[in-house]
């Protein structure tokens, strides 16, 4: 294969000159050759062997989630409308619990006003014997 210069290298490698050289020939992950002039160069199948691909000089290609994970609009707008409708059912749930409450509320307001009366009025007393 091609021999590059370490610019070349990093730049087909998709990271910075720096970084290649402090991260992995300093660290010897990578193997450098020298020609007679001591400039270094790196073989690309080294690169290959160390990153797994190259990447061309204006085609820098990011590895992010968007190249692997595919995006599927429907399946957002599924998600979506199930969200407000899950939503608009919980408002009602709530409202219908808060109608609740009020229901009970008055009805120990009634069941207090019922006790009260019922200790007020006195028994009837009989009286046997009067005919």
């Amino acid at each position: 294969m091609a021999l590059l210069n370490i610019t070349k290298a990093a730049d087909q490698a998709g990271i910075t000159r720096q970084y290649l050289h402090r991260h992995y020939i300093k660290q010897g992950l990578i193997s450098v050759t020298k020609d007679e002039k001591g400039n270094s160069f790196i073989d690309t199948s080294e690169i290959l062997r160390v990153f797994g691909k190259l990447h061309g000089d204006g085609n820098k290609t990011e590895n992010s989630l968007h190249e692997v994970t595919p995006v599927n609009y429907n399946e957002n707008k599924l998600l979506q409308a199930e969200l407000q409708n899950l939503q608009q059912v919980i408002l009602l749930k709530n409202e219908l619990l808060a109608e609740k409450d009020k229901r009970i509320d008055d009805l120990r307001s009634s069941l207090l006003l019922l006790g009260d009366n019922t200790n007020k009025v006195q028994p009837r007393k009989k009286i046997f014997g009067l005919f």
